[in-house]
């Protein structure tokens, strides 16, 4: 299994280089007491030597300067209502995913992203350093998206509920995968949902994108309850 986007000091390091399309991403793998699990940290030397922010800056900065979307929007102070960077780096974490699925470095069935960071300081990571979610590698999970609702997401009928709107987010993004399968379709499904918003001008972050995937195909995920920090809790 591979996860992706996690820093775990108290584990073995090997540092590396791996050639990411065009640009060069410095990577820590992280071997932890289990071999077969590996935290593959990927940290791009620049935001714009992403291919996503290639493809897509210029069109989410100029979005996001039009009086379309600052008129009543609530989140103008949040990163998402004020930063193109921020919205580009939160939704490149799909393209990130899928390029580690293709490239598959450790061979893995299973990739789970966690942003870096992950707990912000409080003690969630497990104490023997192992971490193998089997409840979610196996049926009928093993091919869905699992992601932590922070919220009850049944209560969005409509993406404008979250939109513009300084509400709590009805998932947390810091966590979410599932089987290498699940991961492809999923980004073929970001990318769907991801060009529609900008036909219709419509910028925010990844966990608006990913409730807006869920809506239209809820059977690719997995919505688990919980708090922000719980994934090591929850999945095991």
């Amino acid at each position: 299994m591979l996860v992706t986007s996690i820093g775990v000091s108290a584990c073995q390091i090997s540092l590396a280089k791996i050639l990411w399309k065009n640009a060069w991403v410095p990577v820590e793998i992280v071997n932890v007491a289990d071999p077969s699990i590996f935290f593959l940290i990927l940290q791009p030397r620049n935001l714009e030597d992403l291919p996503f922010y290639q493809e897509n800056y210029h069109k989410v900065s100029s979005i996001m300067k039009s009086a379309e979307f600052q008129e009543n929007n609530n989140v103008l102070t949040h990163p998402e209502g004020f930063s193109p960077e921020y919205n580009i780096l939160m939704n490149a974490k799909f393209a990130m995913m899928h390029e580690v699925s293709h490239r598959n470095f450790f061979k893995s069935n299973f990739i789970y992203w966690f942003d870096m960071g992950y707990g912000h300081g409080h003690d969630v990571f497990p104490k023997d350093h192992k971490w193998t979610p089997h409840n979610i590698m196996q049926e009928p999970y093993r091919d869905k998206i699992t992601y932590i609702a922070v919220n009850n997401i049944n209560l969005v009928r409509n993406i404008n509920q979250l939109y513009k709107q300084a509400v709590g987010p009805a998932v947390n993004g810091g966590f979410f995968g599932g089987s290498r399968h699940a991961v492809d379709e999923y980004y073929h499904l970001f990318n769907d949902i991801w060009s529609v918003f900008l036909e219709h001008h419509i910028i925010d972050d990844d966990q608006t994108l990913a409730v807006a995937c869920w809506m239209r195909n809820k059977n690719l995920f997995n919505m688990v309850p919980g708090g922000w920090y719980d994934a090591f809790k929850l999945f095991r």
